[in-house]
């Protein structure tokens, strides 16, 4: 017999409460009632989600770089979706490092890169200069920021940077900034650190909510009046639990942040005694491609 799919209700809400209701004769909201921007917000906080400053991905930049340097097919799997035809600009929001940026260089008269963070545009710069990408011009800027001042492009792309505390006017912006097309990808469910690592390391527990995911995206736009598409790109790097020494320190430091002394010598003691434990007790296997014409 087949199985059904399970509940994907914030924080694992059942519908028997509802069932009651309707046998009742109660009338149970419809989609045209629920606010989901405001639902995102509520489902954020209930998942302990915080807003990251630009120092949070400063700290990481060079992890993060060296990570994305020997990195699996990700990009090569976004381009090959997306469609160029009639487009000569593209602005890449929350570029990060400018791999994706650099990649589409051959493609395109233009590509503007923004991020907020100094240490990744830095990153972004670099990977340019080293293509001899000289259509690539990169600003710092927020989700959060004015963008009057930056140039429409044909194309809008935000690849795995919209985990914004207020997704909405993230989507409105990025909508508004292209002329043609959007795309994006989004968390498919969402990583669980390992509790083991995380009582080793002397640190409180995650909330057992997991984070709002691509299907938010997904019903925003259907509010907004865009006919999103909806792909999946599968991860096919893993967290490998038996990584070196080195390489898992710098994954754990990635995802939790800097570890003080005392934290990476008991990390080092669990590491030692449990040495097939993975970082992560579920991973992301997918990313959501979400693509809509303007």
């Amino acid at each position: 017999m087949k199985k059904s799919a399970p509940s994907r209700a914030p924080g694992n809400l059942k519908c028997y409460g509802s069932e009651r209701r309707a046998m009742s004769g109660e009338a149970l909201p419809i989609i045209s009632d629920v606010d989901f921007g405001l639902m995102y917000r509520a489902h954020q906080a209930r998942a302990g989600a915080r807003a990251k400053p630009p120092a949070f991905w400063d700290d990481r930049a060079r992890d993060f770089d060296a990570r994305q340097r020997a990195r699996d097919s990700y990009f090569d799997a976004f381009i090959a979706r997306m469609d160029f035809s009639g487009c000569d600009s593209l602005i890449d929001v929350g570029c990060g490092n400018g791999a994706l940026a650099v990649a589409l260089a051959p493609r395109l008269k233009t590509i503007l890169g923004v991020d907020y963070s100094p240490a990744m545009l830095d990153l972004a710069r670099r990977r340019a200069a080293e293509a001899g990408a000289t259509n690539v011009t990169l600003a710092p800027r927020a989700w959060e920021d004015d963008w009057s001042d930056l140039p429409r492009c044909d194309i809008a792309v935000a690849s795995r940077s919209t985990g914004v505390m207020d997704l909405e006017p993230a989507l409105r912006k990025l909508d508004r900034q292209a002329k043609k097309r959007v795309y994006l990808t989004a968390s498919v469910s969402g990583r669980i650190v390992n509790p083991a690592l995380l009582d080793a390391l002397g640190r409180p527990p995650a909330p057992k909510i997991d984070k709002p995911d691509y299907i938010y995206v997904v019903n925003l736009l259907y509010r907004m009046g865009r006919l999103a598409k909806v792909d999946f790109i599968a991860r096919d790097r893993a967290e490998d639990s038996r990584a070196d020494w080195a390489g898992f320190q710098r994954n754990v430091a990635l995802f939790l942040g800097k570890l003080s002394e005392a934290e990476a010598e008991r990390l080092r003691a669990w590491k030692q005694h449990n040495p097939e434990a993975p970082l992560f007790e579920r991973d992301q296997a997918h990313w959501a491609f979400i693509s809509w014409a303007t």
